[in-house]
């Protein structure tokens, strides 16, 4: 796909477990698929290429099939790897988590073992960084939507 420049509308359902995504060009629809499966239901996956994630590494510089994988890509991935640090799905259960709410989400949260913290309006994420290094690569949840996106477009 050229990009999302020459389309008339654009429709999206941005799922707790899977994501549709659609638009209309010249009276057409056009449906994105998963690129493994071909299939208009998009799992709601994003996994991170653990060897790929390091000290140097910036939010702005992860491209998708090199930094990540979503979908059933990254999801025949983490099968692989079984990294759960590295691997996020239904995240979009993570909007709205703010200081204020944290606590009504601890039993959520507590099923991931995704080291986070909390400011007063998002909820951040760290991935450890292959280089052994003590810094770690801080995504928030909206890092997370937007590589998701990214990817598809």
């Amino acid at each position: 796909m050229s990009g999302f420049d020459e389309f008339n509308n654009i429709c999206i359902d941005f799922g707790t477990c899977n994501t549709v995504v659609s638009y209309t060009m010249n009276d057409n629809i056009v449906q994105l698929t998963d690129e493994i499966s071909g299939d208009v239901l998009i799992p709601t996956i994003i996994y991170f290429v653990s060897d790929k994630i390091t000290s140097i590494t910036k939010i702005s510089d992860l491209t998708y099939s090199e930094h990540y994988f979503i979908g059933y890509a990254g999801n025949d991935l983490y099968s692989t790897n079984k990294d759960f640090q590295y691997y996020f799905y239904q995240f979009k259960r993570f909007l709205g988590i703010t200081s204020k709410s944290v606590d009504k989400s601890k039993d959520f949260l507590n099923k991931f073992s995704h080291e986070y913290t909390v400011d007063s309006d998002t909820i951040y994420f760290y991935l450890p960084c292959s280089d052994d290094s003590e810094i770690k690569l801080k995504l928030s949840i909206v890092d997370l939507i937007k590589l998701f996106f990214k990817a598809l477009y």
